[in-house]
């Protein structure tokens, strides 16, 4: 009997708690409707307009004397038994090598280009003196006359470029090209026109 009794005591116990909860429901009042400061979006503070700042050009650089335009130079094309490539006169940098016995991936019928210069990919070598007033690869020279491919039994050729520096000195850029080699010698020689001994701190080393 007693375990009938809590039964049935449990069970109106949640009849009771459910009954409760249903009124409540019916009868309390509704939530009150969100604030408007609630609703609103916080609108950022418009701020002025940046003004656009110049970027420097290679003159504003402290110590550099070079103007932000390149200098526009000539293109020489040498042959050698291994592959053609393009000098310009303009820091005589290797603009293009096109290798003759390496074909391009996507159109056999054309060399494979090892170094090039175009819109969609810049891959050169460039070399130069650091120092003041030494040659760089900014420095526009003028081809001097000589061969652009191996004379008859040579192994060897030579291009020289040619260039007046802003304070008298002639410097003179030597390429030497080999036979059987992909290997191209650079040399600097600067002769001073001046009374005081030039110095440079090291060559430039050939990069993209």
């Amino acid at each position: 009997m007693d375990t009938q009794r809590l039964l049935l005591f449990v069970i109106f116990a949640f009849s009771g708690l459910f009954l409760w909860e249903a009124w409540q429901r019916e009868h309390a009042p509704p939530p009150p409707p969100p604030s408007v400061a609630a609703k609103s979006e916080t609108k950022p503070a418009e701020l002025p307009a940046a003004t656009p700042r110049p970027a420097p050009s290679q003159s504003a650089v402290p110590g550099n004397t070079v103007s932000s335009a390149p200098a526009a130079g000539q293109t020489i094309r040498v042959k050698t038994d291994l592959y053609a490539a393009d000098i310009d006169t303009a820091g005589g940098v290797i603009t293009q090598v096109s290798l003759d016995k390496h074909r391009d991936a996507n159109d056999p019928a054309k060399p494979y280009l090892a170094m090039q210069r175009n819109a969609d990919r810049v891959f050169v070598a460039q070399a130069g003196l650091i120092g003041e007033g030494m040659p760089n690869h900014r420095t526009v020279y003028t081809a001097l006359p000589g061969p652009r491919e191996f004379p008859p039994g040579a192994d060897k050729f030579e291009v020289r470029l040619e260039a007046t520096a802003a304070n008298g000195d002639k410097i003179v850029q030597t390429l030497t090209f080999h036979r059987g080699s992909y290997v191209i010698d650079v040399a600097f020689q600067v002769a001073n026109a001046g009374t005081t001994p030039r110095k440079t701190d090291r060559l430039i080393p050939p990069s993209d």
